[in-house]
C-alpha cells in the first residue's frame, strides 16, 4: 500500500498477500505476528481511503479474527460521522447461495461503536471484476 497511486482508482490491495508474491503471504503464527506489528500503518492508511472511496472487501469473512481486528481498529478509530460514512461505502463479498435475499446488512460492534455494512453473498465473484 506505500507505493501505490494515491488516487487509489481501481486498485485491489490484498491485506493477506499475494500468489504473485509468496513472500508477502500470511500463512503463519509468524506472519500473523508480523501482520499485528504493521496494523497501524494499514488503519491509518484504511481509515483515508474508507473515508473517500467505496471499498469491497472481496473473499473476507466479517467472522475472521484479523478482518475483525482490522475493522475493530478503524471502528475505535473514526468518529460518529466517520463511521455512517464508512458504512455507506463498505460491501462486504461472499461466497455462498444467497437464495431468496442474496443481500443483507451484518452489523459488527467493536467496544460499543456499531458497524454496519452491506453483505452480498453471490457464487460467482466474476462480475466484480468486470467493468461493464
Amino acid at each position: 500500500m506505500l507505493f501505490r497511486d494515491p488516487t487509489f482508482e481501481c486498485e485491489t490491495f490484498m491485506i493477506h498477500g499475494s500468489v504473485d508474491e509468496p513472500d508477502s503471504m500470511v500463512l503463519t503464527t509468524e506472519d500473523y505476528a508480523e501482520f499485528e506489528l504493521g496494523r497501524e500503518y494499514l488503519v491509518a492508511k484504511l481509515l483515508t481511503i474508507f473515508a473517500e472511496y467505496p471499498i469491497i472487501f472481496l473473499g473476507y469473512s466479517i467472522q475472521d479474527e484479523n478482518t475483525r481486528g482490522v475493522l475493530a481498529s478503524v471502528a475505535r478509530s473514526a468518529g460518529p460521522e466517520m463511521l455512517e460514512a464508512i458504512r455507506s461505502r463498505m460491501l462486504f463479498v461472499r461466497f455462498g447461495d444467497g437464495g431468496d435475499n442474496p443481500a443483507s446488512t451484518v452489523a459488527f460492534n467493536p467496544d460499543g461503536k456499531l458497524l454496519e455494512m452491506t453483505c452480498i453473498t453471490t457464487t460467482d465473484f466474476l462480475p466484480f471484476f468486470s467493468r461493464d
